[in-house]
C-alpha cells in the first residue's frame, strides 16, 4: 500500500478528530471574551476557572458525537489496508504460475490471512483511538485553564502590579485574550504526551499512527501470504526525498528470513540480496517504520524484474528538506485559519482583521513556495473544520481592507513590505514607458547587474524576506534580513544612507511592489527599488527631480481611490459569481499599482530574468 493510499483511506479519521479539536478551540474562544464587563480580573479569573469542569465535559460531548464516524472508519481503513494487499499479492503469484513459474502455490485461503489481520490491527487501532480519546478529553481541561490563566497574567502584566483590586479594561482583556487564541490556535489540543512529555497534536498523531497502522495491516498481510507461497524475497521501493534511516536500503533486495546472497530476475541477470534485519528495519524512523513512505513487493525468482534503485544521496536530502519545507508552510495556513475561526468567535474584530492579512500572506508564501521548487499545492492539507467557503470570502476581504488602509511606515523607521499576487505576463506597463530622469540598476555594468541578480536568485524559496542596498555605481551599501516572512525593517540611520540607491529585495510569492515599498522610494530618495521572485523582478522608480515626499506622503490613499475605482466596474462581478474574491484583488491591486505609477509619471515594469 502506497503512503498516499494509506493517507486518503486514514484523512476520514484524521479530519473527524480536527474538526472536534477544532469545535474545541471555538468554544474556548467564545468563553475566555464572555465577562469582559466584570469589576476586577481576579473575579473574572475565579468565575472562569469554575466552568472548566463544563468545558470538559462539554469537550467529552464533542468528542463522542464524532467517534461513531471514527468507528467505521477506521475499520474501513484496516478491512481495505488488508483486502488490497492480499489481493494484489494472491494476482502476482497467479500471473507467476500462469508464467510457468513451478512451485507457486498455496492452500491456505486469503479470507484466512485477511480475517486473522484485521483481527490484529483492529484491536490495536481501538486502543490507540481510545487512549487517544481519553488524552484529549482530560488536555481540553488544561488547555482551557491555562488560557485562563494567561489572560489574567497579562492583564495584571498591562495594568499594573498584580492585586485582587485591578480594573480590568475592556481593551486589555481583548488584547490579552487575542495573544491567547493566537498561541492556542498553533498549539491545539494535545491528543497524546509521549515518554519525553512531548505533546502531540491531533493531526501529527493521529495521522502518524493509522498512516502506520495502514502500513503495516497492508504489510502484515502481504508477509503472511508470502509466507503460504513460501516466498521469502521482497523488493523496497524508491523515492526521492526519502528521510536518512531509509534512504541507504531503498531500490534493493532482501531476504525476510536473514539469507544473502544471488539469484536470477526474469530477465536472466543477476540480483544480489542480504538480509532485511541488517537494514533499519524494526526502528521507529527506520524502514517501514512510522511515517514511513516506502513498500515492498514480493520477489520471486525467475519471474520478476528489479523495478526500484537506489537514488543519489544528496538529491535526496535536498527533496527531503523541500518536503518538509511545504509540510511547515501548510501547518501555518491551517493554524492562521484557526486563529480567524476563534477570534471570530470572540468578536474581536480588530484581531480577526490581523489574522486574516497575516492567513493571506501565508497563503501567497505557500503557492510561491512550491511553484519555485516544482512542487503541487496540496490545499487539502490546509482545511479546517468551520473555516468554509463564507469564512474563507470573509477572511479575504479583511485582508484587502487591512492593506489598503494600515500601510503607513513607523515615524523612528521604515518597511517594505510583500503585496497582493500579480502576474507578471498581464502586465501593461512596459520598461521605459515613461521616460524619468531616474536610470536606477538599468545603468549598472554587466558585473553589478551580475551581482544584483545573483542576489535576487539566491533568495527564491527562502522562508524570510531580506534587502540588498546598492549605490548608484551597484556596489553594496549594506544588507538587511529582520527574520520576517514577509517584510524587512529599517532603522531611521539605514533609512539615511538610501538616498539615490536601489533596494532590492524578495517577494517570493510573486507579488509586486506594495505601498510601503513606494513609499520607502519616497521617503529616502531612493533611485529604485525592486521585488523580486523567481521568474524575475517588478521594478518601481520615481523621477528625482518633480515629486517631493510631501506631495506623495499618502500613497496608500492614492492606491486605494485606484482600487475603488476598479471596484465600482467590477464588484457586480463577484456579486454574480462572473469573478472569485480572489480574483478581484488579485486584478484590483494590478490596476491600482499601474495607475499610479502612470499618474506620477513613474517607470514601473517586470525585468523578467533570462
Amino acid at each position: 500500500m502506497t503512503r498516499s493510499q494509506a493517507d486518503e483511506l486514514s484523512e476520514p479519521v484524521v479530519r473527524a478528530y480536527l474538526d472536534a479539536e477544532d469545535e474545541i478551540l471555538r468554544m474556548i474562544a467564545e468563553q475566555l471574551a464572555a465577562d469582559g464587563d466584570l469589576s476586577d480580573t481576579s473575579k473574572w479569573r475565579i468565575r472562569q476557572l469554575a466552568r472548566a469542569g463544563m468545558i470538559n465535559r462539554a469537550a467529552i460531548d464533542i468528542i463522542r458525537s464524532y467517534m461513531p464516524v471514527v468507528s467505521d472508519e477506521t475499520d474501513e481503513l484496516i478491512t481495505a489496508a488488508a483486502m488490497s494487499e492480499i489481493a494484489y499479492t494472491d494476482a502476482a503469484f497467479q500471473r507467476a504460475t500462469a508464467d510457468g513459474i513451478k512451485g507457486i502455490a498455496t492452500e491456505v485461503p486469503a479470507e484466512v490471512t485477511a480475517f486473522k489481520v484485521m483481527k490484529r490491527f483492529k484491536k490495536q487501532a481501538k486502543h490507540d483511538l481510545n487512549l487517544v480519546n481519553t488524552v484529549m478529553g482530560y488536555e481540553t481541561k488544561k488547555v482551557y485553564r491555562k488560557a485562563v490563566n494567561e489572560v489574567y497574567n497579562a492583564v495584571h502584566h498591562e495594568l499594573g502590579r498584580g492585586t485582587a483590586s485591578v480594573i480590568m479594561g475592556q481593551e486589555s482583556l481583548q488584547s490579552a485574550v487575542r495573544s491567547t487564541i493566537r498561541r492556542m490556535s498553533k498549539d491545539g489540543v494535545p491528543v497524546f504526551v509521549d515518554k519525553a512529555g512531548r505533546e502531540w497534536s491531533a493531526e501529527a498523531y493521529i495521522t502518524m499512527d493509522l498512516r502506520t497502522t495502514a502500513a503495516n495491516t497492508a504489510r502484515q498481510a502481504q508477509f503472511d501470504r508470502c509466507d503460504a507461497y513460501g516466498i521469502d524475497l521482497i523488493e523496497v521501493s524508491s523515492h526521492m526525498g526519502a528521510r536518512p534511516l531509509c534512504a541507504p536500503y531503498q531500490g534493493r533486495i532482501y531476504s525476510r528470513s536473514g539469507a544473502s546472497g544471488s539469484t536470477k530476475d526474469g530477465a536472466g541477470r543477476t540480483i544480489y540480496y542480504s538480509p532485511l534485519s541488517q537494514t533499519s528495519y524494526g526502528e521507529p524512523a527506520g524502514l517501514f517504520g512510522i511515517n514511513c513512505g516506502h513498500q515492498c513487493y514480493p520477489f520471486v525468482p525467475g519471474a520478476n524484474i528489479q523495478r526500484y534503485f537506489p537514488y543519489d544521496d544528496e538529491e535526496n536530502a535536498k527533496a527531503y528538506e523541500k518536503s518538509q519545507v511545504q509540510r511547515k508552510l501548510e501547518r501555518d495556513i491551517r493554524a492562521s485559519k484557526r486563529e480567524c475561526m476563534m477570534l471570530d468567535a470572540a468578536g474581536d474584530k480588530e484581531g480577526y482583521t490581523k489574522a486574516a492579512q497575516k492567513l493571506k500572506t501565508r497563503r501567497e508564501n505557500y503557492k510561491a513556495y512550491c511553484k519555485a521548487n516544482g512542487l503541487g499545492t496540496q490545499n487539502e492539507r490546509t482545511q479546517v473544520y468551520g473555516f468554509d467557503r463564507s469564512q474563507s470570502s470573509k477572511a479575504s476581504w479583511a485582508a484587502r481592507k487591512s492593506s489598503a488602509a494600515g500601510l503607513t511606515s513607523a515615524a523612528k523607521g521604515g518597511t517594505i513590505k510583500t503585496g497582493r499576487v500579480n502576474n507578471p505576463n498581464e502586465l501593461v506597463i512596459k520598461p521605459n514607458s515613461v521616460q524619468t530622469t531616474n536610470n536606477g540598476s538599468s545603468a549598472f555594468s554587466e558585473e553589478a547587474k551580475k551581482r544584483l541578480y545573483d542576489f535576487e536568485k539566491s533568495n527564491i524559496g527562502r522562508k524570510t524576506e531580506r534587502a540588498l542596498i546598492l549605490d548608484s555605481k551597484g556596489n553594496e551599501i549594506f544588507k538587511k534580513d529582520s527574520g520576517l516572512e514577509s517584510e524587512v525593517k529599517f532603522t531611521q540611520k539605514e533609512m539615511s544612507r538610501m538616498s539615490g540607491a536601489v533596494i532590492s529585495h524578495n517577494h517570493n510569492n510573486g507579488t509586486t511592489v506594495s505601498a510601503e515599498d513606494i513609499q520607502m522610494v519616497i521617503q529616502t530618495g531612493a533611485s529604485e527599488i525592486r521585488a523580486s521572485n523567481s521568474q524575475g523582478a517588478y521594478v518601481f522608480r520615481l523621477p528625482q527631480s518633480k515629486y517631493t515626499p510631501k506631495k506623495l506622503e499618502t500613497v496608500e490613499k492614492r492606491l486605494v481611490e485606484f482600487e475603488n475605482k476598479y471596484a465600482k466596474s467590477n464588484y457586480i462581478k463577484v456579486v454574480n459569481g462572473e469573478m472569485s474574491i480572489q480574483e478581484f484583488d488579485y486584478y484590483s491591486q494590478q490596476y491600482a499599482v499601474e495607475r499610479f505609477a502612470k499618474r506620477y509619471k513613474a517607470d514601473y515594469f517586470f525585468e523578467e530574468y533570462e
